[in-house]
């Protein structure tokens, strides 16, 4: 017997994953929580950290952006998408891409032109098992999205409705959406060359978010 899907696309793809997660600085800071501080009393060295951070929370928004982006033109653009809808593949409630340029706006007052803020290197899925791989690494960035959610909230006091619509959209039921992903692709019936086709797939979408992260990061040389 063949695991489930998703457990082969989470160990085909952990080393690669992991990489990404700790590889640009800005992945690295946003999962910091600054102390709370004295309720009255002015702590400049608190006040810088928190300017710095909200920096940081800037530069993983433009990342996440570039992202998404790119993920809703491969999808639009996969043959393998009617597919997909045939079998039960639902589309994410809310679009994350305008979650995000909502948040730019509000907390930045910056508007992202599309040329520079989506990512170009991404390959549009041909077939089934690409679909689900690609949509694999999204849809598991949510979990690290509401934990990272929760840190943005406790450093900037930024919410859902103000700052923060992005990470923290989903709220209580981020584990069930995921987990409903999950089903779906363990409900898919692939031959075992589809399956690692899958994982692959997944890999390589990992491989290019790395990519994209190190060019966002230039942008900003002094972060």
């Amino acid at each position: 017997m063949s695991p489930p899907l998703s457990q082969s696309l989470r160990d085909g793809t952990r080393e690669v994953h992991e990489r990404i997660e700790t590889g640009a600085a800005f992945n690295r800071r946003i999962v910091i929580r600054l102390p709370a501080g004295t309720p009255g009393v002015e702590d400049p060295q608190l006040a810088q950290a928190r300017e710095e951070y909200r920096e940081t929370y800037r530069h993983f928004l433009i990342a996440s952006l570039g992202f998404e982006s790119a993920v809703d033109v491969a999808l639009a653009s996969s043959p393998a998408l009617t597919q997909a809808l045939q079998l039960g593949y639902e589309h994410e409630a809310g679009s994350p891409a305008a979650q995000i340029r909502a948040d730019l706006e509000q907390v930045f007052a910056e508007r992202m032109h599309t040329q520079r803020s989506t990512m170009t290197a991404l390959a549009v899925p041909a077939t089934l098992a690409e679909l689900a791989g690609l949509e694999y690494v999204r849809r598991g960035s949510r979990a690290g999205g509401a934990v990272i959610g929760a840190i943005v909230r406790a450093n900037l006091g930024l919410t859902r409705e103000q700052g923060a619509s992005f990470l923290l959209h989903h709220g209580k039921q981020t584990r069930s959406i995921i987990d409903d992903y999950k089903r779906w692709l363990d409900g898919l019936v692939l031959e075992p060359a589809d399956r690692h086709a899958a994982v692959a797939a997944a890999a390589r979408v990992f491989e290019c978010v790395g990519a994209w992260h190190t060019q966002v990061e230039a942008q900003f040389p002094q972060a």
